[in-house]
């Protein structure tokens, strides 16, 4: 992933589970938005994203799946 990229990413997956859930699990219930990757630290394997509502989140990169590449890498 870099920056520019369009990702999925999946939300309900660690958010709606007591204690939240350190996978990425691609269900049918699983609820996803698209954002834009802003920066990508692979060390950490954490994204930050431009998400719809025009507000960034810190995202790990098991929560995300690309969508489409950026014309610019």
């Amino acid at each position: 992933m870099k920056k520019g990229d369009l990702v999925r990413y999946f939300r309900e997956n660690h958010r709606s589970s007591n204690p939240p859930l350190t996978t990425y699990a691609n269900t049918e219930e699983s609820k996803f938005e698209l954002a834009v990757i802003l920066k990508y630290e692979t060390w950490d394997k954490i994204a930050t994203v431009l998400l719809a509502n025009g507000t960034t989140a810190r995202v790990p990169a098991n929560f995300l799946q690309l969508c489409k590449r950026s014309k610019d890498t």
